[in-house]
């Protein structure tokens, strides 16, 4: 009797470690399902960040850049225009021909120009000279 307790015994062992090894076998491949979802899902991930850098990348090393040509209509350009990524920062000192004076700089639309302006395409300012402005006092006033 003994024998045959140790058996069923045995047989009760077997069983039990083959549901536990079978539970064990099942939450394994639920961790691999598990860590398989987020590889993917980080791998997704970093791909679309990886392209928007690369998408930046680009665009910064592949704007476009405009050139600005300055007339000098008469006068002497003292300083050139000065443009930084595509926006005017500062128009070229000028000098006017004798007995005029510089009203305003003008592109090749017909539009005044001042700093500040982005550029949208390659452009030419013009100097507009005018009168100079009569600096001596009205005695009547």
């Amino acid at each position: 009797m003994k024998d045959r307790e140790k058996e069923e015994v045995k047989e009760i062992v077997k069983e039990a470690m083959k549901e536990e090894k079978e539970k064990a076998s099942n939450e394994v491949k639920k961790e691999k399902k598990k860590n398989k979802k987020i590889i993917i899902i980080a791998s997704i991930v970093s791909a679309l960040l990886l392209g928007l850098a690369v998408l930046f990348f680009f665009l910064f090393i592949f704007k476009p850049s405009y050139t600005v040509k300055v007339n000098d209509g008469g006068g002497k350009i003292l300083k050139n225009i000065v443009v930084e990524d595509n926006v005017v920062k500062s128009l070229p000192e000028y000098n006017p021909p004798e007995g005029k004076r510089l009203v305003t700089w003008v592109n090749k639309k017909g539009e005044a120009v001042r700093p500040g302006i982005v550029l949208d395409d390659d452009d030419e300012f013009d100097p507009i000279v005018g009168d100079p402005i009569d600096q001596t006092p009205d005695p009547g006033k």
